[in-house]
Protein backbone atom coordinates (compact mmCIF):
# COMPACT_ATOMS: atom_id res chain seq x y z
CA UNK A 1 0.00 0.00 0.00
CA UNK A 2 1.36 3.26 -0.87
CA UNK A 3 -0.35 6.00 0.76
CA UNK A 4 -3.45 6.81 2.67
CA UNK A 5 -5.45 10.16 2.84
CA UNK A 6 -7.64 11.47 5.44
CA UNK A 7 -9.85 14.13 4.82
CA UNK A 8 -10.19 15.84 7.91
CA UNK A 9 -12.35 18.93 9.63
CA UNK A 10 -10.17 21.49 10.28
CA UNK A 11 -7.82 24.45 8.71
CA UNK A 12 -4.21 23.24 6.53
CA UNK A 13 -2.41 24.71 9.39
CA UNK A 14 -3.44 22.09 11.36
CA UNK A 15 -2.04 18.88 8.81
CA UNK A 16 1.68 19.05 10.35
CA UNK A 17 0.70 18.68 13.71
CA UNK A 18 -1.75 16.09 12.88
CA UNK A 19 0.78 14.29 10.89
CA UNK A 20 3.12 14.34 13.52
CA UNK A 21 0.49 13.21 16.15
CA UNK A 22 -0.52 9.97 13.98
CA UNK A 23 3.23 9.46 13.31
CA UNK A 24 4.21 9.33 17.18
CA UNK A 25 1.62 6.85 17.32
CA UNK A 26 2.01 4.52 14.25
CA UNK A 27 5.61 4.94 13.02
CA UNK A 28 4.95 2.51 10.24
CA UNK A 29 2.84 4.78 8.31
CA UNK A 30 6.02 7.62 8.16
CA UNK A 31 5.68 8.76 4.58
CA UNK A 32 2.58 7.01 3.41
CA UNK A 33 0.15 9.52 5.01
CA UNK A 34 -1.88 12.48 2.76
CA UNK A 35 -3.60 14.85 5.14
CA UNK A 36 -6.39 16.97 3.38
CA UNK A 37 -8.07 19.72 5.25
CA UNK A 38 -11.26 19.71 4.71
CA UNK A 39 -12.27 22.74 7.01
CA UNK A 40 -15.95 23.24 8.16
CA UNK A 41 -17.60 19.58 9.40
CA UNK A 42 -19.55 19.87 6.45
CA UNK A 43 -16.88 20.93 3.18
CA UNK A 44 -15.07 17.38 4.89
CA UNK A 45 -17.56 15.74 4.25
CA UNK A 46 -17.90 16.87 0.60
CA UNK A 47 -13.99 16.25 0.06
CA UNK A 48 -14.49 12.64 1.56
CA UNK A 49 -17.65 11.80 -0.46
CA UNK A 50 -16.63 13.21 -3.60
CA UNK A 51 -13.57 11.16 -3.66
CA UNK A 52 -15.59 8.28 -2.68
CA UNK A 53 -18.24 8.62 -5.41
CA UNK A 54 -14.84 8.78 -7.49
CA UNK A 55 -13.57 5.22 -7.03
CA UNK A 56 -10.56 6.28 -4.38
CA UNK A 57 -9.27 3.56 -2.16
CA UNK A 58 -7.62 4.12 1.05
CA UNK A 59 -9.23 7.22 2.28
CA UNK A 60 -10.39 8.15 6.06
CA UNK A 61 -13.06 11.25 6.99
CA UNK A 62 -11.90 12.24 10.33
CA UNK A 63 -14.40 14.85 11.92
CA UNK A 64 -15.85 15.59 15.43
CA UNK A 65 -19.18 14.07 16.65
CA UNK A 66 -20.39 17.09 17.79
CA UNK A 67 -22.01 15.47 20.88
CA UNK A 68 -21.72 12.14 22.52
CA UNK A 69 -21.46 8.25 20.84
CA UNK A 70 -24.56 7.39 21.14
CA UNK A 71 -24.10 4.19 18.45
CA UNK A 72 -25.82 5.88 15.91
CA UNK A 73 -23.40 8.60 15.09
CA UNK A 74 -22.67 7.39 11.71
CA UNK A 75 -26.54 6.33 10.88
CA UNK A 76 -26.68 10.65 11.37
CA UNK A 77 -24.02 11.38 9.14
CA UNK A 78 -25.52 8.64 6.30
CA UNK A 79 -28.89 11.15 6.36
CA UNK A 80 -27.17 14.50 5.94
CA UNK A 81 -27.89 15.68 2.37
CA UNK A 82 -24.53 16.24 1.66
CA UNK A 83 -23.67 12.15 1.96
CA UNK A 84 -24.03 11.02 -1.55
CA UNK A 85 -22.40 7.70 -1.65
CA UNK A 86 -22.87 4.84 -4.29
CA UNK A 87 -25.85 3.35 -2.73
CA UNK A 88 -24.95 -0.14 -1.13
CA UNK A 89 -21.78 1.54 0.12
CA UNK A 90 -21.15 1.21 3.75
CA UNK A 91 -18.60 2.98 4.42
CA UNK A 92 -18.39 3.29 8.54
CA UNK A 93 -15.28 1.94 8.52
CA UNK A 94 -13.59 4.42 7.00
CA UNK A 95 -14.96 7.29 9.44
CA UNK A 96 -13.21 7.97 12.09
CA UNK A 97 -14.44 10.30 14.61
CA UNK A 98 -13.13 12.82 17.34
CA UNK A 99 -15.53 12.14 19.64
CA UNK A 100 -16.59 15.23 20.86
CA UNK A 101 -14.29 17.45 19.37
CA UNK A 102 -10.41 17.85 19.22
CA UNK A 103 -10.47 19.67 22.39
CA UNK A 104 -11.32 16.16 24.24
CA UNK A 105 -7.60 14.59 23.02
CA UNK A 106 -5.97 17.75 24.54
CA UNK A 107 -7.99 17.27 27.76
CA UNK A 108 -7.19 13.74 27.98
CA UNK A 109 -3.26 14.73 27.76
CA UNK A 110 -2.36 17.30 30.60
CA UNK A 111 1.21 17.09 29.97
CA UNK A 112 0.99 18.72 26.37
CA UNK A 113 -1.44 21.45 27.95
CA UNK A 114 1.54 21.38 30.98
CA UNK A 115 3.42 21.92 28.20
CA UNK A 116 2.19 24.89 26.08
CA UNK A 117 0.18 26.89 28.89
CA UNK A 118 2.87 26.36 31.94
CA UNK A 119 2.24 28.15 34.89
CA UNK A 120 -1.31 29.54 33.13
CA UNK A 121 -2.33 25.94 33.60
CA UNK A 122 -4.99 25.35 36.76
CA UNK A 123 -5.53 21.65 35.89
CA UNK A 124 -8.29 21.70 38.80
CA UNK A 125 -10.37 23.54 36.59
CA UNK A 126 -10.86 20.62 33.96
CA UNK A 127 -13.39 18.33 33.51
CA UNK A 128 -12.38 15.57 36.23
CA UNK A 129 -13.78 12.32 34.24
CA UNK A 130 -10.90 10.30 32.95
CA UNK A 131 -13.14 9.06 30.26
CA UNK A 132 -12.76 12.06 28.03
CA UNK A 133 -15.47 11.46 25.54
CA UNK A 134 -18.59 11.28 28.43
CA UNK A 135 -17.76 15.02 28.77
CA UNK A 136 -19.98 17.73 26.41
CA UNK A 137 -18.61 19.50 23.99
CA UNK A 138 -19.35 22.60 25.57
CA UNK A 139 -18.08 21.44 28.72
CA UNK A 140 -14.44 20.67 27.61
CA UNK A 141 -14.47 23.82 25.42
CA UNK A 142 -15.62 26.07 28.40
CA UNK A 143 -13.32 24.21 31.09
CA UNK A 144 -10.30 24.65 28.68
CA UNK A 145 -10.47 27.89 28.34
CA UNK A 146 -10.64 28.09 32.49
CA UNK A 147 -8.24 25.99 32.90
CA UNK A 148 -6.08 28.33 31.03
CA UNK A 149 -7.58 31.62 32.38
CA UNK A 150 -8.95 32.32 29.22
CA UNK A 151 -5.80 31.74 27.21
CA UNK A 152 -7.05 28.86 25.03
CA UNK A 153 -7.65 29.96 21.74
CA UNK A 154 -7.93 27.09 19.03
CA UNK A 155 -6.21 28.95 16.05
CA UNK A 156 -3.37 29.85 18.15
CA UNK A 157 -3.16 26.68 20.44
CA UNK A 158 -4.53 23.57 18.56
CA UNK A 159 -0.69 22.94 16.58
CA UNK A 160 0.98 23.40 19.55
CA UNK A 161 -0.76 21.06 21.75
CA UNK A 162 -1.10 17.87 19.15
CA UNK A 163 2.23 17.83 18.49
CA UNK A 164 3.10 17.93 22.29
CA UNK A 165 -0.10 15.09 22.68
CA UNK A 166 1.43 11.53 23.50
CA UNK A 167 -0.90 9.64 21.60
CA UNK A 168 -0.81 6.49 24.50
CA UNK A 169 -2.02 8.91 26.56
CA UNK A 170 -5.00 9.56 24.26
CA UNK A 171 -6.02 6.45 23.27
CA UNK A 172 -5.92 5.46 26.97
CA UNK A 173 -8.57 7.91 27.61
CA UNK A 174 -10.46 7.84 24.14
CA UNK A 175 -11.56 4.70 22.63
CA UNK A 176 -12.21 6.66 18.93
CA UNK A 177 -8.89 7.75 19.16
CA UNK A 178 -7.61 4.20 19.75
CA UNK A 179 -10.01 3.00 16.71
CA UNK A 180 -8.55 5.92 14.28
CA UNK A 181 -5.14 4.58 15.15
CA UNK A 182 -6.33 0.81 14.79
CA UNK A 183 -8.15 1.76 11.30
CA UNK A 184 -4.84 3.55 9.53
CA UNK A 185 -2.87 0.63 10.58
CA UNK A 186 -5.71 -1.67 8.92
CA UNK A 187 -5.09 0.13 5.97
CA UNK A 188 -1.59 0.81 5.95
CA UNK A 189 -0.96 -3.01 6.30
CA UNK A 190 -3.01 -3.55 3.15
Amino acid sequence: MSHIRIYFEGTAALRPALGSFIEKALPLVCGKLRLTAGGGRDQAIDAFVSQVRQGSANILLLIDSEEADDGKLYARLSTKQNWRIPRGRNLQKQVCWMVQCMETWFIADRAALRGVFKRNLNERALPPNPKVEEVAKDDVLRKLKNATRGGYEKGAHAQQILRLLDPGTVRNASQHCQRFFEVIAEQVGR
